[in-house]
Parts: C-alpha cells; sequence; structure tokens
C-alpha cells in the first residue's frame, strides 16, 4: 500500500511538473535573403546569424539562393541586434567517404571560399530590427 501511494504520488508531481509558467522566448523578427557567388545564387548552403548573446539563427538556401532564418520555430526570423553571418555548406545527411555517392556529392557541392564558414573570420554581418524588412544579399564574391 505504501508503495502504491508513494508511486501515485511521484506520477502526480511528474504529471503537472510541465504545466506551470513557460519560460518565454525572447521576440524574433522575420530574416529573409539571398546568398549569391561569382554573380550565381547559392543553392545548398546554410546561412547562420550569430548575435552577441542569445540563441542563434539558420535557414538553407533553396535553388534561387533564397533563404528563411528560424530561431525557436520554423521561418519565425531571428533576435533583434547585430549578427555576424556565417555560410557553410549543407552536409545533412552526408553519404560514407569512398563511395560513389560521397564522391558525386562532392563534385555538387557548392564551392567558396572557406572564410565564410567561420562567423567570426567571414567579415558578413546583418542588423535585424523590430520595425522595416529584414532582408539581406550576401555576395560571397566579394573580397
Amino acid at each position: 500500500m505504501k508503495h502504491t501511494f508513494a508511486t501515485g504520488f511521484l506520477c502526480c508531481i511528474l504529471a503537472t511538473a510541465g504545466c506551470g509558467p513557460q519560460s518565454k522566448n525572447p521576440p524574433t523578427y522575420p530574416v529573409t535573403g539571398k546568398v549569391i557567388f561569382q554573380d550565381a545564387p547559392l543553392a545548398d548552403v546554410n546561412v547562420t546569424f550569430q548575435p552577441e548573446k542569445g540563441r542563434q539563427a539558420m535557414g538553407t538556401t533553396d535553388a534561387e539562393g533564397k533563404f528563411t532564418l528560424s530561431t525557436f520555430a520554423q521561418g519565425d526570423g531571428a533576435i533583434p541586434g547585430e549578427h555576424r553571418v556565417a555560410v557553410s555548406p549543407n552536409i545533412v545527411n552526408e553519404p560514407m567517404p569512398g563511395t560513389p555517392e560521397y564522391v558525386a556529392a562532392q563534385k555538387q557541392r557548392p564551392t567558396f571560399p572557406p572564410k565564410f564558414r567561420d562567423a567570426q573570420a567571414s567579415g558578413l554581418t546583418a542588423t535585424v530590427t523590430q520595425e522595416g524588412e529584414n532582408n539581406f544579399t550576401f555576395d560571397l564574391s566579394s573580397p
């Protein structure tokens, strides 16, 4: 009987643990943009906005080089403020090295200067604001 009461009491506590006040995420604002390299859209690359404080936002470019950022939910944008920006190849589901699929993937992967993969070294920045349009174009051909 003691075990049944203790088990029931524990279940009650665990069931109500998630019912209290939820922590609120900071506000985000929609962010879209385009990535180009050598006058052509750069498809299938990840764009990451890293703020000085807070959670980073990320999006992946489509065939036209366009992206939409997400921080806490799909397409919610980025937190306001100054961000350093990184652009890196999208290597989700990377094939096993040495396989024909890996070789084919390497040939299809977009090439651009590797410095853009690091937000600290890329030289790319963006300021996300509460008002106005947060639409950015990043040309990776520029010095």
